[in-house]
């Protein structure tokens, strides 16, 4: 097992299905990073002060990520292997989500000051009631 603080970069498109109009958000902050045999996990305090976790694992498939994130009462989850889904809690009432995985990337790359950067990556597709909301990407980066 191994846990510290490191540096953590977000950075969230969405490209939205009825418009094709793109939004990006970008976000700097430091979270705590647990590493296991079995998975590692971050967690973090987003923009609004909510905390987020983000786990990640390997599938049952070598080399195939397994990825969830929960935020306030919600949680995603990615797996490209298979269609899953989530009750989505907003101020408006409950959404039924459907989640399309189409990529779920793993990397790292080292730093110009030595440290090791990491890089996870996330492509996927919303839809509500079998409508797309949009087509969406997840990196997370952080740097130990």
């Amino acid at each position: 097992m191994r846990k510290k603080q490191v540096k953590i970069k977000v950075n969230q498109s969405i490209v939205y299905a009825d418009t094709k109009q793109q939004d990006n958000w970008h976000f700097q902050v430091v979270g705590d990073l647990l590493e296991l045999e079995t998975f590692s996990k971050l967690s973090y305090e987003n923009e609004q002060g909510q905390p987020v976790v983000v786990k990640w694992q390997i599938g049952e498939e070598a080399n195939q990520w397994i990825v969830e994130i929960k935020q306030g009462g919600n949680q995603l989850r990615f797996n490209p292997e298979q269609v899953t889904r989530a009750q989505y809690r907003t101020e408006q009432g409950v959404l039924l989500l459907t989640i399309h995985t189409s990529s779920i990337r793993w990397g790292w790359e080292q730093a110009k000051n030595g440290h090791t950067r990491r890089r996870l990556t996330i492509d996927y597709q919303l839809l509500v009631d079998d409508t797309s909301v949009g087509d969406y990407r997840y990196v997370l980066t952080y740097t130990d």
